[in-house]
């Protein structure tokens, strides 16, 4: 609420939404219900689409540790994701796998000690390395998403492109399309200023959009990432994508009874880090301060 979101959302997007109390979460939530009644509701047009913004955002490689990074005498200068598909998921050997003395193969229960990840690194916002941080969000997927070698070949090998993967299962969940999603929230007395079909179409793929029959029908998860390169220049979300992300995670907090929401403190009568525990005298109130009071940095 006071560290994430203000990254990856509009400001004043956020802000509405947080004075409002997620008006457009709370009216899902009257109409969804609770479910069980210890679960709450979660929008398809959140997981399936607006959530789904980090694939563009992750890098090929980092400046991981001081096994793979920038360090002499490293075993490789930088970390890439396909080595790390190798340790995970459907991978297979040789990475995987170490063979004991009398020539039993053993799987890794966890990661391997040396690609635990060095914190300090992704949180040094000194500038000095611009590659220890996100790309910009906009419609651009790291190579290594493209192409997600772990996945089966044969017939379902067209779902090693995590982009065909996420529009495919938005097509099987029938997600609305954004200006679908921009209508409804106009009824609910919530205006989004919608891109263009003109900038659609300028845009990567546009051209295979016009062809579809797309331009008027965005899938979802394409627009807000294409919204965010427009509008806001790929540092944040744009409209449609602060919207739904921040009425989500805002909803999920303001209508969980356990969550500091609703919880007593000094902050106008509500809990803030500061009424909690301060490691070195500080209070928890960024991933930072909590990664340090974790002892990883």
């Amino acid at each position: 609420m006071h560290d994430y979101l203000p990254r990856i959302c509009q400001q004043d997007v956020l802000a509405s939404v947080i004075a409002d109390k997620a008006p457009v979460y709370q009216k899902f939530f009257q109409r969804v219900g609770p479910g069980d009644g210890s679960r709450l509701p979660m929008p398809l047009e959140f997981s399936v689409a607006a959530f789904r913004f980090g694939h563009t955002m992750a890098r090929p490689d980092y400046d991981w540790n001081k096994h793979f990074g920038r360090d002499p005498g490293t075993l490789a200068e930088r970390g890439d994701f396909r080595q790390l598909f190798r340790l995970t998921g459907g991978a297979t050997p040789p990475m995987h796998v170490v063979v004991s003395p009398q020539g039993d193969i053993q799987r890794f229960p966890t990661l391997p000690d040396n690609w635990v990840v060095d914190w300090s690194r992704f949180l040094d916002e000194s500038g000095t390395f611009s590659d220890r941080f996100t790309r910009r969000l906009d419609t651009h997927l790291a190579p290594p998403l493209l192409e997600m070698f772990n996945e089966p070949k044969g017939m379902h090998a067209r779902m090693q492109d995590l982009a065909e993967r996420n529009l495919r299962r938005s097509y099987r969940l029938a997600i609305p399309s954004a200006q679908a999603c921009i209508a409804n929230l106009a009824d609910q007395g919530v205006t989004i200023a919608p891109i263009s079909a003109k900038i659609l179409r300028n845009g990567p793929g546009g051209a295979a959009m016009e062809r579809a029959g797309l331009l008027d029908a965005t899938p979802l998860w394409y627009y807000i990432l294409r919204e965010a390169g427009v509008q806001a220049d790929g540092e944040t979300l744009g409209q449609l994508g602060s919207r739904l992300v921040a009425e989500t995670l805002v909803g999920l907090v303001i209508n969980d009874p356990n969550s500091y929401w609703s919880q007593p403190g000094d902050d106008d009568g509500r809990w803030h880090p500061h009424n909690s525990i301060k490691p070195k005298g500080k209070a928890i109130t960024t991933f930072e301060r909590l990664v340090e009071a974790s002892g990883l940095i």
